[in-house]
């Protein structure tokens, strides 16, 4: 891996010698693109890596799109503008020419003026833009460079890390608490990325042990777009994704929220590789051509080694000759002797391609895509696993659609594996009129359908054994008020982990939004999160199944005090029921302080935060501001206060630094975590920093 830091120390040399690009006056992007993430992710209940987003974000907020030029595809790299938002803008333009304002968007339907005022973040009206035709040399010497440097750690001691646990026992944590980061990135726009990352997780050795070159995990890639047929190259780690990820797709796919209209898949064929998860991505090169008009064909090929559990005496199903493994291991953590033995320990080659041909209001694709490992994969465990993928090779193939009819967008996916099953997803977004939209998507994965990377929209993330149908509807009933709904009802016909049969499932979501004016914005959520899992505490002598139901109620507001002052507040309830077991209820309620003087150099995000819930299964999460490239939606459940203070000083237009104090204090708890992670005592805090270069 060295030659990774060989390649981003000559880059960033060679950068210095040549003439600087003037910085971006927009000198506050990354609070901005930071607060409308928030918006993106604030439902999710996992800390998912959203650096491809929050990098497209930032480029398009310092060089917005020109709205005159800007093509399908470079308006859904936004990635929140739904499918009709996408057509209006784009059959506005065909039908009166180019637009002369940017709020010339007001005209078009389906956009309320909150969205109206997050599109103008990122979008422009440029009489003076022409095509881009700059020469890879002048894309280089013109490239912008940054370099973080991140820094964070548990400030508490954590069991993994007592010194009289090497003495005792080979399960501790080998390396340091401290988690290190470096990211340099050199970018032409969107046309030329060259990158290197390199990271150490708290509990994994740096410069020694099973790191003896530094870093436990280092990613490198040069990834250009070009004018001509040569669409893209990339070169090092990338991501592919195809259709409606059932087939193939790496990455990020945001899941059900309430965004209600998107549902449709919009993937970039292949994108650069910018993120930490140390598994789910791909390494070595891939390209797109384009033949004529209306075909591109890309291929791709990867060749990596990927962490897995190797096969013992003790699995039942395997062989002990340590020509098999039992799972992949996504967690990306080295801290223990048994992780050290699982890191890497598995070749994963990937190999194939995806050719779309497209017509003015038609698009189809096909994707073939080959995986081999070089030990045999069978899972061990439960009969849940019986239809689970074995062997050594899989093959996915499949074909996509997007077909516009007027207001409507038909879109699927049908996919098969090398075991002849099949999984297919079928959809529709419609404009019904001015202030009403729609979306319908019915999906059908057998249980014994495999896959490798996937990312079709459902209610789990395997995009196996299931069916169900989806229907989300966007309301704007009366200026400043928008209404959002979905019912998604599904079933799973052979067992899960902790489902011993098969199973029911539906969830309903209600959203209404208010907009008063542009400094206040308040919504009410309302969910019914309904599903058949294995009952507790039954005293039947086999499991069987019983519905577990989650409500949940939120109401939030944000308001600008003045210029310098913001304040958000929430309140959130949460009850959980299933039988055999008492309710569990829970709240939160948080009060944020967001200040940044008119002309000082830095600013503050501070947040109180008194949650009260009665176990696990209450449990809320909640979207914390972070560090750039940090992504924290940590679950509060217990009863306590948690705090953080995030500040950003501006020591000049190129040097910007963080720093984030995080602190949690549990009343009914004497311990914190379990595990290696357990803290003795009912505190927890949390230090981070952050170093970036800008030339």
């Amino acid at each position: 891996m060295l030659r990774f830091v060989l390649l981003g120390g000559l880059v960033f040399l060679l950068r210095i010698s040549a003439t600087a690009q003037k910085p971006s006056d927009k000198t506050d992007d990354v609070k901005v693109v930071q607060d409308f993430l928030e918006k993106l992710i604030e439902n999710s209940e996992s800390t998912i890596d959203y650096t491809d987003l929050q990098d497209q974000l930032l480029y398009f907020y310092r060089n917005p799109i020109d709205l005159n030029h800007a093509t399908k595809e470079d308006l859904e790299k936004l990635g929140f503008l739904t499918e009709m938002q996408v057509n209006g803008i784009l059959s506005h333009r065909m039908q009166f020419g180019n637009f002369i304002s940017v709020y010339e968007l007001q005209v078009i339907d389906g956009f309320t003026p909150q969205q109206l005022q997050s599109l103008l973040l990122f979008a422009s009206v440029n009489a003076s833009w022409k095509d881009d035709q700059t020469s890879f040399k002048d894309m280089f010497l013109k490239a912008r460079d940054e370099v973080y440097l991140t820094g964070q750690r548990t400030l508490q001691e954590q069991k993994g890390y007592n010194s009289s646990l090497k003495n005792t026992t080979s399960n501790y944590y080998t390396g340091s608490p401290n988690r290190l980061m470096m990211r340099y990135g050199h970018r032409y726009g969107t046309r030329l990325s060259i990158g290197l990352t390199a990271e150490k997780d708290a509990g994994e050795q740096f410069f020694k042990g099973a790191n003896k070159s530094g870093f436990d995990f280092y990613s490198g890639h040069l990834f250009w777009k070009g004018k001509g047929n040569w669409r893209t190259i990339a070169i090092g780690d990338y991501q592919a994704a195809f259709g409606q990820g059932l087939t193939f797709a790496s990455g990020l796919a945001f899941g059900k929220s309430p965004f209600v209209l998107n549902v449709k898949r919009n993937f970039q064929t292949l994108r650069p590789y910018r993120s930490v998860n140390e598994n789910e991505f791909l390494r070595g090169a891939a390209v797109t051509y384009r033949l004529g008009n209306k075909i591109e064909i890309t291929s791709l090929y990867s060749d990596k080694k990927i962490d897995g559990n190797i096969a013992t005496g003790s699995d039942s199903l395997v062989t002990s000759d340590e020509s098999s493994f039992t799972s992949i291991i996504s967690s990306g953590y080295h801290r223990t002797a048994n992780e050290i033995t699982d890191k890497r320990s598995i070749r994963q080659i990937i190999y194939g391609g995806h050719v779309s041909y497209r017509l003015k209001n038609l698009q189809l694709g096909t994707t073939v895509i080959q995986t081999v490992y070089d030990k045999t994969f069978q899972k061990s465990g439960g009969l849940y696993n019986l239809y689970a993928f074995s062997g050594k090779t899989l093959l996915n193939t499949g074909i996509d659609y997007t077909w516009y009819y007027r207001n409507i967008t038909f879109f699927g996916e049908i996919s098969t594996s090398g075991n002849g099953a099949m999984a297919q997803t079928h959809g529709l977004i419609a404009s019904l009129n001015a202030v009403t939209d729609i979306s319908l998507l019915y999906r059908n994965f057998a249980k014994n359908y495999h896959t490798t990377y996937s990312n079709g929209f459902g209610e789990s993330s395997t995009n196996t054994n299931e069916r169900g149908i989806y229907t989300g509807i966007s309301v704007r009933p009366v200026p400043k008020w928008t209404v959002n709904a979905y019912a998604d009802l599904y079933k799973s016909e052979w067992i899960k982990y902790l489902t011993d049969a098969p199973s029911y499932g539906y969830d309903y979501l209600a959203e209404a939004a208010y907009t008063p004016s542009k400094s206040v914005q308040m919504y009410w959520r309302y969910r019914n999160d309904n599903k058949q899992k294995n009952a507790y505490s039954n005293s039947t002598v086999s499991d069987y199944i019983a519905w577990h139901r989650k409500y949940t109620f939120r109401y939030h507001i944000a308001y600008k005090v003045s210029a310098s002052f913001t304040l958000k507040n929430r309140i959130e309830y949460t009850e959980y029921q299933t039988e055999n077991t008492k309710t569990e209820h829970g709240t939160v309620f948080f009060q944020d302080v967001m200040y940044k003087p008119m002309k000082g150099k830095w600013d503050i995000i501070a947040r109180v935060a008194i949650f009260n819930t009665e176990g696990y299964n209450s449990r809320i999460y909640t979207y914390e501001n972070d560090l750039l490239y940090q992504f924290s939606v940590p679950a509060l459940q217990n009863q306590g206060a948690r705090y953080f203070l995030l500040l950003n000083y501006k020591f000049s237009r190129n040097m910007e630094f963080w720093l984030k104090f995080a602190h949690t204090v549990y009343s009914n708890q004497t311990t914190v975590g379990s595990g290696l992670d357990e803290i003795q005592g009912n505190q927890k805090s949390d230090l981070k920093m952050q170093l970036r270069i800008t030339l």
